[in-house]
């Protein structure tokens, strides 16, 4: 047996499987409804279905009025003699009614095939399919580009003109696909200069708020400042009512606050892109810095007037950290020191 021979009788087979077993399929309806199972029969303008398992299979019909022309295309496509030309006629004509060209070429050709009588009348069928069809894809490019539709008119312009590039309307679908093409270029420039208008004005909304945030903080540093400013006077004047406990831990708080603000400010400086921004929150960590010198002299200072010279001396070094060449913190320094050394002299001596 041929190898032709072998594939004839196995493509009849798989025929009368698929004829007595149905075939899966997915039936798209018009109203959008998807509706899937096995296809069994075909008679009195429905199709009818195998639904569900094995368990609990049930039968539908669906008129073929309530589906979408491809889906029905398809489904009759299975079910006629595929050597009987009038069918193939019939269902081209079915094609042609519902605007699938490239199908109703096919069955008209498949009838011709079958039946040489159809030679003229099919050859004048295509002739009125391919006027039908350039029409029908000129007419609705046209209608698309008066509503600005410029990508889907040069979908069918540009298929006009692949399929018919002789044809009699490939001209004018040339002209006006040219046209489509320029006015979609202009449309997307357009639409793109709009898109960077958006998108530049969330961007400066976005910096906008981000920058009311940081001058929120920048706002509450100030605030900050001030209240150092009370809690170093009320320092102060706790000292000299020698309360020294009160001094300490209002310095301290100052102290607290100054470290707080210096990181805000920090905060402000690293994130803001407003150049007078930067600027200010410059000048107050160097206002923020001088006052942490400023407390931590008058911490010094505290300390060493009760002689505890070890805890003076550390508030001491710690102005000098900020500020190296700050007189008042580098006079004092020296004076403790040369007071432990007379100190300790003094003990050689009597040792």
């Amino acid at each position: 047996m041929s190898y032709q021979k072998v594939i004839i009788i196995l493509a009849a087979v798989i025929c009368i499987l698929a004829y007595s077993f149905g075939w899966a399929e997915k039936i798209e309806l018009k109203n959008g409804n998807i509706v899937e199972g096995t296809v069994s029969e075909l008679k009195d303008n429905k199709v009818y279905l195998k639904i569900g398992d094995a368990k609990e299979m049930r039968e539908m019909g669906i008129s073929l009025n309530d589906i979408i022309p491809p889906t029905v295309y398809r489904i009759r496509a299975r079910f006629i003699d595929q050597e009987d030309a009038q069918a193939h006629w019939e269902l081209g004509e079915y094609c042609l009614g519902n605007k699938l060209y490239d199908q109703a070429k096919e069955e008209f050709n498949k009838a011709n095939e079958l039946d040489e009588e159809l030679n003229d009348k099919t050859a004048e069928k295509i002739n009125a399919l391919v006027e039908e069809e350039s029409q029908d894809l000129i007419n609705t490019a046209l209608a698309f580009m008066r509503d600005t539709q410029y990508e889907e008119a040069l979908k069918r312009l540009q298929l006009l003109i692949s399929k018919y590039p002789e044809g009699k309307y490939t001209e004018e679908a040339t002209r006006a696909a040219t046209f489509a093409a320029e006015s979609l270029r202009k449309k997307i420039d357009e639409e793109n200069k709009q898109k960077e208008l958006e998108e530049k004005k969330k961007e400066q909304e976005r910096v906008s708020k981000e920058e009311s945030v940081l001058k929120s903080k920048y706002d509450e540093a100030v605030k900050i400042i001030g209240e150092v400013r009370e809690l170093n006077a009320a320092g102060l004047t706790n000292e000299t009512e020698f309360k020294v406990v009160l001094a300490d831990k209002s310095y301290k708080k100052a102290i607290e606050k100054l470290i707080s603000a210096q990181e805000m400010l920090a905060n402000v400086s690293s994130l803001t892109k407003d150049a007078d921004t930067i600027k200010i929150t410059k000048e107050k960590l160097l206002e923020v810095n001088a006052w942490m010198v400023v407390v931590y002299n008058n911490l010094g200072q505290l300390w060493a007037g009760e002689v505890n010279f070890r805890e003076s001396i550390k508030w001491l070094n710690k102005a000098l950290v900020i500020d190296p060449m700050n007189k008042a913190a580098s006079e004092l320094k020296v004076k403790i020191i040369d007071i432990e050394a007379r100190r300790k002299l003094l003990q050689k001596d009597y040792h």
